[in-house]
């Protein structure tokens, strides 16, 4: 689009040149007119089409520009339904090991498994609160769910199942609302 508009103002150049000559040669007055008239109407032609051309090139940015905000707005959707499905195995698994009365070696290992991804899923939550922070839109939801996530966290390294549960579950309860 921008070489055919170059080429389009060249020819506009080209025939404003051939203009002035024709104008300047002694040519038969009546036949000069009709060239005249002929590169007038050359010319406010070629200025509608480098109009059209330029129009059509702001309208191909406009929408380039949209389709990246529409890729990165899927990307963080995504991300938010990532973060539930985690923090919901998180319940899951919580809710698992708070069944058990003494926990084991292989208890102990999962629970230490469980507050690593807890702890985890908490940094990406701060990351897209921090991504969309500096998009322009702060977000309360995922601020509530990674203070919930870290809450969880510290209850989980204390081996506190039953009490992690709570903290979990407000944190998964603001994920969703951030979905709304």
């Amino acid at each position: 689009v921008g070489k055919a508009t170059t080429e389009q103002k060249q020819i506009v150049a080209k025939l404003q040149r051939l203009q002035d000559l024709l104008l300047s040669m002694d040519l038969d007055f009546q036949m000069q007119l009709a060239r005249l008239r002929q590169i007038r109407e050359i010319i406010r032609r070629l200025e509608k089409a480098i109009k059209e051309e330029e129009r059509e090139r702001d309208l191909s940015e406009k929408i380039a520009e949209r389709q990246e905000r529409g890729k990165a707005l899927q990307k963080r959707l995504a991300s938010r339904e990532e973060l539930i499905k985690r923090q919901t195995a998180h319940i899951d698994e919580a809710k698992t090991l708070a069944k058990v009365e003494q926990l084991s070696a292989a208890d102990r290992e999962a629970t230490g498994k469980l507050v690593d991804d807890q702890e985890n899923t908490r940094s990406a939550t701060v990351e897209l609160a921090e991504e969309k922070s500096q998009a322009g839109t702060a977000s309360k939801n995922l601020a509530d769910a990674s203070s919930n996530m870290e809450k969880a966290v510290a209850q989980l390294k204390e081996e506190e199942h039953n009490a992690a549960q709570s903290p979990q579950q407000e944190a998964l309860a603001a994920l969703e609302r951030e979905l709304d």
